[in-house]
């Protein structure tokens, strides 16, 4: 043994081994910083790179060689102190290299103005995302889930090294279920809290870094999805499906039971198709009149309102008269940017005529005179209310979601009975309708040149193009077939590819002997956000199991929470939305989640927030560029920056002594061992 050692001594103790460990570590380091390609053929970030074992071995065999080596050929005085101090700085300099690759993190966090924030999304890793019955959530890291190649099952040997991951297969959901409050809920798996005679089980089995799950809809009598068939007529026979170019229409599908296919947009409408009982109609016809609620005082009279856009409503005797013209359900207000819902009303009064808006939920009311030089078409904004003994609260009420937040008017197409179908319209300028097609099919005409209500029309000249026709046609047997669809390579960007917003799995689910195979895309803030996918039946049981891929979730040191954002415009410059900005400001407050500590703090442009004594840093990443409603800050912290920098320090002190204090004291010590030698010898006789 002894001899063993004595031999790895001997070859340790070689100058040339470390210049070639130092030659080696710098062609690694090269390849790493300037050749992406070669870091994404081994599923390799930047950061995962100079993690890889590769590099790290070569690094210890280097503070090996150097131990060696400074121990056996150099000796500890005052002349080589320089040569120690630099030895052990490179050392120094090593360990917190590989502190730093090994902890640093990063990633993003959206914060609305005036929320908190307590959670942020790693910027690499991601996780599969589950939701049971719709309501309880749970997801599943996948570390070792590839990230810039597709592989799929069976594909080949690199494959099967690429899908191998243990966080890849034998995935059981896990889910922490609802308990008394203030008590302590621990995670179950989906077989346990359904009880199920089998455990369900989730294997990766195919992944696409640049993919899109496109669908297609089959019309099979044996298909198990039931939806309406959509064809657009399109005015003079030319389509504008770049596929059909020259079709005078055009099919599209909505299926009530997948939320991803349930609903579309056409020519400015919102079409959606849903499932409902037998009392839905009932229950939906009056839901489309209770949308809009007012509470009106004037005059010592006061009245509950339920109003509908177009309609008029007398206040009793007062002589006042409100007419509801149209129905904003995204109103940005000036000062906050904040979207609230509005309605804009005409008002008669005994003495005067002029437009009011009011907002949902707040007592902010704006009147604008009608009769005025230089008016809009809403009329002459006005600082105080017109008619101060008029005062109206408005509030909505939507708890089905009959009104559309992107058209001019929602169709909610509801399928009940036996081929019944039934087109509930609510518009934001004219009132409620109930349509009904007893035998499953229908039409909708949609006017685009009144899409918009009065005051918005006159906004802009009207396009003059005749109305859209779509027909509807109730289908009860559809098959939805799934393929993956490439992202060609001219649509792809580093942003993209970062953001991981085309990533596709293949997931393949197991409960005994039942098999199902699934494609699950990518949902971003999927902790958050309410992601659409198709529900997947459980056999045997009543619930469903959804999924998603999205970035995995942890938590921040911190809660953040977002007081102000300020768009700071070139001096002389507008502050519009467009335009070129100076400066993003973030006025934060961060409060320590253990000491309830809370500190004011701003992140702007190249000036980040340090907290928990420079450890994280908190930077500006992103804005709200439509209404400058939230911010996505920047989440990183600095594993190892204090001991990089201690090592720095002693390589350059270690240079700095090696090259102006060696000479002096080795020129010190020649004189003293000169003048030594001088008293040793002695004096001939004379």
């Amino acid at each position: 043994m002894r001899r063993v050692i004595s031999k790895l001594l001997e070859l340790g103790n070689s100058v040339y081994l470390g210049i070639t460990f130092m030659v080696l570590i710098g062609l690694y380091i090269a390849i790493g910083s300037g050749r992406p390609d070669i870091r994404a053929f081994f599923e390799c970030t930047d950061l995962d790179f100079f993690n890889a074992w590769p590099l790290k071995l070569l690094m210890m065999l280097l503070v090996l060689n150097l131990g060696i080596v400074t121990f056996k050929r150099i000796p500890f005085t005052a002349p080589r102190y320089g040569v120690w101090c630099v030895h052990v700085g490179i050392v120094v300099l090593i360990a917190g290299m590989a502190r730093y690759y090994s902890q640093k993190v990063e990633g993003t966090v959206r914060i609305g103005l005036g929320q908190s924030a307590d959670h942020y999304y790693d910027a690499a890793q991601r996780a599969l995302y589950f939701r049971l019955d719709d309501q309880r959530a749970g997801a599943h890291e996948l570390p070792s889930l590839p990230r810039f190649n597709a592989y799929r099952a069976g594909q080949g040997a690199r494959a099967q090294f690429f899908l191998r991951g243990s966080d890849l297969h034998g995935i059981q959901p896990r889910m922490q279920p609802k308990g008394p409050a203030g008590a302590e809920v621990l995670e179950r798996t989906v077989s346990d809290l359904l009880n199920l005679p089998h455990p369900l089980t989730i294997n990766i089995t195919g992944f696409w870094p640049w993919a899109v799950v496109q669908k297609s809809f089959v019309e099979d009598p044996a298909g198990g999805q039931q939806g309406v068939r959509l064809r657009m007529q399109m005015p003079g026979g030319h389509g504008t499906d770049a596929a059909q170019p020259h079709a005078e229409s055009f099919d599209w599908y909505l299926v009530g039971s997948s939320p991803s296919d349930a609903d579309r947009m056409l020519a400015g409408a919102e079409i959606e198709h849903r499932i409902g009982g037998p009392q839905a109609a009932e229950l939906y016809s009056i839901a489309a009149r209770q949308i809009h609620q007012l509470k009106v005082k004037v005059k010592g009279f006061e009245q509950s309102l339920d109003v509908e856009p177009g309609k008029s409503y007398d206040l009793g005797s007062t002589g006042y008269r409100l007419t509801i013209e149209n129905y904003v359900p995204d109103w940005s207000m000036n000062d906050t940017h904040e979207r609230v819902r509005a309605l804009v009303m005409l008002v008669k009064s005994p003495s005067a005529e002029f437009r009011r808006m009011v907002l949902s939920g707040k007592d902010l009311q704006t009147d604008f005179l009608l009769k005025s030089d230089h008016a809009g078409p809403m009329g002459a904004r006005q600082k105080a209310p017109l008619d101060t003994d008029l005062l109206v609260f408005y509030t909505t009420n939507d708890p089905w979601a009959l009104t559309s937040g992107q058209g001019s008017e929602k169709h909610t197409l509801v399928s009940s009975g036996d081929r019944l179908l039934t087109d509930f319209i609510v518009s934001n300028s004219s009132p409620a309708r109930v349509v009904s097609c007893p035998d499953g099919k229908g039409t909708i005409e949609i006017d685009t040149a009144a899409s918009a209500g009065p005051f918005m029309r006159a906004m802009t000249k009207a396009s003059g193009e005749p109305k859209v026709k779509i027909e509807l046609q109730r289908i009860d047997h559809l098959r939805i077939d799934e393929t993956v669809a490439v992202v060609p390579p001219n649509q792809r960007s580093s942003d993209l590819e970062q953001r991981c917003v085309y990533n596709v799995v293949r997931a393949e689910l197991s409960m005994g002997d039942w098999r199902r195979s699934v494609l699950v895309s990518f949902t971003e803030e999927a902790g958050d956000t309410r992601w659409q996918a198709d529900p997947i039946d459980l056999p045997g049981t009543p619930h469903t199991l959804s999924l998603t891929l999205g970035k995995t979730m942890l938590a921040l040191p911190a809660r953040i929470t977002l007081q102000k954002f300020d768009l700071v415009p070139y001096a002389g410059g507008p502050a519009a939305m467009g335009s070129m900005m100076r400066d993003f400001r973030s006025t934060l407050e961060v409060e320590n989640p253990e000491t309830g500590e809370k500190t004011a703090a701003v992140a702007q442009m190249n000036s980040p927030v340090y907290y928990d004594g420079g450890r994280w840093l908190f930077f500006q990443a992103q804005w709200d560029p439509d209404g400058q409603r939230w911010t996505v800050l920047g989440v990183g912290n600095r594993p190892g920056i204090t001991v990089m920098t201690t090592g720095v320090l002693m390589v350059f002190g270690g240079l700095l002594y090696a090259f102006y204090l060696k000479p002096v004291i080795v020129r010190r010590m020649k004189r003293k061992a000169l003048s030594a030698a001088r008293q040793r010898v002695p004096v001939a006789a004379a």
